[in-house]
């Protein structure tokens, strides 16, 4: 609205009618909360009463804006890109992969992994299922010549996750979503904390969509709930446990 109109009793006790000016800037005081540190130190919001703090760490801060970048960039190819036939929609087809992991541990103190995998996976049943579970089941193995923890100290490895599994969902052609769940083992050039092990074990279970798709070649998204521990190798067992993010480049062939 242009007009407003403020009441104001004149000496006669009548009502007189006023406008407002139409262009009265209108100020609206919203309470802020500031974090000044990842251990919860908290500042004073606008209205000058302290506020509750809100804690994220380094780890949460960095999945997020990794999330954030993907889904925004998604957005505008998921809806240019054409409907090709799946090549991963009989038994005998098969895909290699490049794959970006980042594990961010939540258990442990906010301590961060990174690691990148070669994929090789082959689908051993052509389509079964019903509705929005039909599908193909694939077998996989991956090679991770890179594992690096970042935080809260440089340690270099290693690994293999030999055995996994993928349900290739069909009923979504356009997205193309998977759920997967692989085992594997990660050596390293010193133990990682809080283990005193150079050798740990692996577990990763999730799921994601395709983001870009060109035929033969996609572009996938998703996440992985992970669990690392020495495996009752070391004198105690101690584990990680997290969330990671994985974008993962494929090539597919058909049978």
């Amino acid at each position: 609205m242009d007009i407003y109109a403020q009441n104001i009793r004149n000496r006669g006790g009548a009502v007189d009618t006023v406008p407002m000016p139409a262009n009265l800037p209108l100020q609206v005081h919203i309470p802020f909360h500031v974090c000044d540190n990842v251990e919860g130190n908290s500042k004073t919001n606008g209205s000058g009463a302290e506020a509750l703090p809100v804690v994220w760490s380094a780890v949460e801060q960095a999945l997020c804006a990794v999330v954030l970048s993907v889904l925004f960039v998604s957005g505008g190819l998921a809806c240019a890109q054409n409907i090709s036939p799946f090549p991963l929609d009989h038994k005998d087809a098969w895909e290699i992969s490049a794959r970006a992991s980042e594990f961010g541990v939540i258990n442990r103190g906010g301590a961060l992994l990174t690691s990148a995998a070669i994929r090789y996976g082959v689908v051993l049943t052509d389509p079964f299922g019903k509705g929005r579970l039909r599908g193909t089941f694939e077998y996989t193995i991956d090679w991770l010549p890179i594992v690096l923890m970042i935080h809260p100290s440089v340690i270099y490895g290693a690994g293999i996750a030999p055995v996994g599994f993928k349900w290739n969902f069909l009923a979504n052609p356009r997205h193309r979503p998977y759920a997967e769940v692989d085992f594997g083992g990660v050596f390293s050039t010193h133990s990682i904390p809080p283990g005193d092990s150079t050798i740990n074990f692996t577990t990763n279970a999730g799921g994601g969509l395709t983001l870009l798709n060109r035929g033969n070649e996609t572009l996938s998204a998703g996440f992985n709930f992970s669990h690392l521990s020495c495996g009752f190798l070391c004198s105690r067992n101690p584990n990680l446990n997290g969330v990671s993010f994985v974008l993962e480049y494929r090539w597919l062939k058909a049978k």
